[in-house]
């Protein structure tokens, strides 16, 4: 779909901490302009994500560039794995990535990912993305001993386009 909406949920076990830390909101994923992440609880945060950077939005309601590819040459690889990972797009990852992929009834399927050597295998051990016809669980293993699972769930491809709204928040 050229554009997918959603709701996720997003937990962290950080080690050495016995509570997860927990997130949730809404998304929209643009095949050809970027991610759209609004955190609603516990505290709310509206964030951009595109090839070339990651911007949030203000108290006041501007956008900040938080963090350019053009300054930064690792972000655009981070962006291209996120990207990737939310789109289900194997043959993206599988540049970055050795994968093994299983097959599950009905139409449900799993990737179990290990970084190939660089930057991503300094930041993550595995990951995990499991769906049918959207992905519907990625889960991180960094280095440091973390996880994070992200649950997306609520899916809509409809309005087929972005809405004005939308598309200015890329902008």
């Amino acid at each position: 779909a050229p554009v997918l909406r959603g709701t996720f949920t997003q937990e962290k076990q950080v080690e050495g901490f016995r509570n997860r830390l927990r997130s949730s909101g809404r998304f929209v994923l643009a095949t050809e302009q970027g991610v759209l992440w609004e955190t609603l609880a516990p505290f709310p945060s509206d964030v951009a994500l595109t090839k070339e950077h990651i911007a949030s939005r203000q108290p006041d309601g501007t956008w900040r560039v938080e963090a350019d590819a053009t300054r930064q040459p690792g972000l655009a690889a981070i962006n291209a794995t996120f990207f990737a990972l939310m789109a289900g797009d194997v043959a993206a990852l599988s540049a970055r990535f050795d994968g093994e992929a299983t097959v599950l009834p009905e139409g449900r399927w799993q990737l179990a990912l290990t970084p190939k050597p660089g930057p991503l295998a300094q930041a993550f051990t595995t990951l995990h993305i499991e769906g049918a016809r959207f992905v519907e669980q990625v889960t991180l293993d960094d280095t440091q001993g973390d996880q994070t699972r992200i649950t997306f769930d609520g899916f809509s491809t409809e309005p087929a386009a972005l809405t004005p709204d939308e598309a200015a928040r890329f902008d």
